[in-house]
């Protein structure tokens, strides 16, 4: 099965919660997204590490697209915290055509270049769309 994973680096944070700045990082990564997601999708899953950043800048990821996709899920991942591999387990159980990961910098690079691809997510709200066969 094919499936797309965009995986997002949560917005800019003060003590482990989003930032005004970091709301509207998280708005533009979604309409971005929004421009890339195929008409009509009916099913997207938005999983998120259980760190407060990352789970804020999900629930502004469902505000902006939850117009876009009728069966538009979020779902906390404890797989998804400050662990490596972490991202990998996670991975490897989604179904489905697009999916959403919202982590954390290190995480989400560790797993990327552990399938030969060079990113950085130094900046907060960037994001990378991976295809797997």
């Amino acid at each position: 099965m094919n499936s797309t994973i965009y995986f997002i680096r949560h917005g800019e944070h003060i003590s482990n919660v989003l930032t005004p700045f970091g709301q509207e990082e998280m708005k533009t990564t979604a309409k971005e997204i929004a421009k890339e997601l195929s008409p009509g999708l009916s099913s997207l899953e938005i999983r998120h590490s259980p760190q407060r950043r990352a789970r804020e800048s999900a629930e502004v990821l469902v505000q902006e697209l939850s117009g876009l996709v009728k069966g538009l899920k979020l779902r906390e991942e404890l797989d998804l915290d400050l662990e490596s591999n972490a991202i990998s387990r996670v991975v490897h159980r989604l179904r489905g055509d697009v999916h959403i990961l919202v982590s954390h910098q290190y995480e989400l690079q560790d797993y990327l270049r552990s399938q030969g691809i060079s990113v950085s997510f130094s900046k907060t709200g960037s994001y990378h769309r991976h295809y797997i066969k």
